[in-house]
C-alpha cells in the first residue's frame, strides 16, 4: 500500500470502530472484487446519505486537510480523491445465498470437518467474487502462495469460525464496509446461514446432498 492509499484509507476510516473478533482484515494486494459493470448490486439501496457540502470545488490551493474533509463527506456515495484522482468510494457488501451456498460447496469439497484446502475455480467457477468477499467475515482463509507467474492460487478453506456459521452455531452482521479491497469494519443486524440462503436453496437439503 503506498503513504497515499495510507492517507486515503486513514481518511475514510476515520471514526470507524475496528472489526470484532474473529473477523479476517484482508492485506495488501487483495482485489476489490465488483458486482457488475460499475453497479454495486450487493448494496442496500437508498441507504447511502447524499454528499454534504455542495459548496466549493476543490483546486490546487485546497490543503490535504481541506481535500480529506471534502472527500469524507462523499466517500460513501464515490467521488475522486482531489490528490490523486482515484475514485474513492465505501463499498458496503452484503453477505448472501450466493456466498452461503459456494461457503458450502467449499466445506464439503475440503472433507466437511477436515476444513482442507480446496481450488475454488474447481468448485464454483462462476462465484469466484463472492468466495474472496468472504473472507471480510472472518468465513475463509486463503492458502498462503502464489502460482509461478505471480498469480492468486485460488486455495481456499472454510474457517472455524465460517464453519460454525454453516451449522448455525454463531451469526455473522449483514454487511462488511469496504475500502479499497480492505474491511474497514462489519455492520448491521445478526444474519444466520438460514437468513442469508433466504429462498433460493435451503441448508438441511445442502447437508443432504438434495
Amino acid at each position: 500500500m503506498t503513504r497515499m492509499d495510507e492517507t486515503m484509507t486513514d481518511t475514510v476510516s476515520s471514526g470507524v470502530a475496528a472489526p470484532g473478533p474473529g473477523v479476517a482484515v484482508t492485506g495488501p494486494g487483495v482485489p476489490v472484487v465488483e458486482s457488475g459493470e460499475g453497479i454495486d448490486w450487493d448494496e442496500e439501496p437508498g441507504t447511502d446519505a447524499a454528499p454534504a457540502g455542495s459548496g466549493a470545488v476543490p483546486d490546487d490551493s485546497w490543503s490535504v486537510g481541506e481535500a480529506r474533509d471534502w472527500l469524507r463527506d462523499r466517500v460513501a456515495v464515490g467521488a475522486a480523491c482531489p490528490c490523486c484522482h482515484q475514485f474513492t468510494k465505501v463499498y458496503r457488501r452484503k453477505i448472501n445465498a450466493a456466498m452461503a451456498r459456494a461457503l458450502f460447496l467449499m466445506w464439503d469439497e475440503g472433507g466437511r470437518e477436515r476444513r482442507l484446502y480446496v481450488h475454488v475455480p474447481s468448485i464454483d467457477p462462476t462465484r469466484g467474487g463472492d468466495v474472496a468477499k468472504m473472507q471480510f467475515w472472518g468465513l475463509i482463509e486463503e492458502e498462503k502462495g502464489s502460482r509461478v507467474d505471480g498469480g492468486r492460487a485460488g486455495y481456499w478453506k472454510v474457517t472455524q469460525r465460517g464453519e460454525d456459521w454453516l451449522k448455525r452455531r454463531v451469526t455473522v452482521p449483514k454487511y462488511a464496509r469496504v475500502y479499497d479491497g480492505h474491511l474497514l469494519n462489519t455492520t448491521g443486524v445478526a444474519v444466520s446461514v438460514d437468513d442469508a440462503l433466504g429462498d433460493e436453496f435451503r441448508l438441511d437439503d445442502l447437508m443432504a446432498g438434495i
